[in-house]
């Protein structure tokens, strides 16, 4: 069960924002800031990061994407819970982005 600290994440949250559409733009939930970063890769504007919760220990799988398209660009920001079995496999594997594709299912 999920705590005051990460409870307002959920099972999964997402964000994007669209360059010259202010008006559509999502956010993550705010409770995403206050994880603790155990594992990050990528850089730029495409990073993974595994993250945990200081108060409760659950783990997160999250990332951030960038496209840049004519006429503006897109940013995509998803956050998704991980169970204990997952979270193992997240630990142990060499990219996180091995782990990402099973959990975006794509």
């Amino acid at each position: 069960m999920a705590c005051d600290t990460c409870g307002p994440i959920g099972a999964r949250a997402y964000g994007g924002q669209k360059g010259g559409r202010p008006e559509e733009d999502t956010w993550l939930p705010a409770a995403a800031q206050g994880l603790e970063m155990v594992r990050e890769e990528g850089g730029g504007d495409r990073v993974r990061r595994l993250v945990r919760c200081p108060a409760c220990g659950d783990h997160f799988l999250s990332w951030t994407d960038y496209e840049f398209l004519v006429g503006g660009t897109e940013d995509e920001q998803g956050i998704v819970r991980l169970d204990a079995a997952t979270t193992e496999r997240a630990l142990a594997a060499r990219w996180l982005l091995e782990v990402l594709h099973e959990v975006r299912g794509y």
